[in-house]
């Protein structure tokens, strides 16, 4: 039981982090984003997109620069939230 709850506390970590690094590269203050969001339902709407999200590996690709022809809008759930914007990465 251990190993399975330190397995999806580990898979939540590494997919927050990873949506704070998606955030950052789009120009998005997360401490500003949930400083202003309103009883926090913006807030855990992304993260719940984010830990259900099937293109973690293709977002952290993206992430290490390594999917040049892509934009978030292409696969990321919360491009919109994040406020996508055509411009290469």
């Amino acid at each position: 039981m251990f190993a399975a709850l330190n397995a999806w506390l580990s898979r939540r970590n590494t997919r927050l982090s990873q949506m704070n690094r998606m955030m950052e590269a789009r120009g998005v203050d997360p401490a500003h984003v949930m400083g202003h969001d309103m009883m926090g339902c913006r807030t855990r709407a992304a993260i719940s997109a984010c830990l259900q999200c099937r293109s973690a590996a293709l977002c952290r690709r993206w992430l290490a620069g390594s999917e040049p022809g892509l934009a978030p809008r292409d696969f990321c759930p919360n491009a919109e939230r994040f406020g996508d914007v055509d411009r290469p990465h």
